[in-house]
């Protein structure tokens, strides 16, 4: 089902990330459901939709329009919370198209090394 509102939207991605993000600190895990949220209430005021029915397309337009006058650490934080929450989703496949200044806190790019974050459980 659809939020009906970005408030909503941001709370069901928090519950989501809380669920299901594991093996961090709990300031490193208060901050990604902070992300994780605000992220989700930006998707939703720009299409309406929910976390369980991004598209790849959402979580590109985040990243480079949505982070485009934010500092490299904070697209890098941001990009930590959206590769947290495309693996729970069972995304995972989307990390590969989305290469950019954000995968790296110094804001270089470059492809990344492929593997699995340690702090989720389940199988994508």
């Amino acid at each position: 089902m659809n939020p009906a509102s970005a408030d909503v939207a941001g709370r069901q991605a928090y519950e989501l990330m809380r669920r299901h993000f594991r093996g961090a600190s709990a300031a490193t895990k208060r901050r990604r459901y902070r992300v994780a949220a605000l992220i989700a209430e930006s998707v939703w005021k720009r299409w309406q939709v929910g976390v369980r029915r991004w598209r790849q397309k959402h979580v590109h337009w985040y990243l480079s329009h949505g982070l485009r006058n934010a500092a490299s650490n904070t697209k890098y934080q941001h990009y930590l919370a959206i590769r947290d929450l495309v693996y729970v989703l069972g995304k995972g496949h989307w990390l590969r198209h989305l290469d950019g200044p954000w995968v790296r806190p110094n804001g270089e790019r470059g492809p990344l090394g492929s593997g699995r974050p340690a702090t989720l459980r389940g199988d994508d």
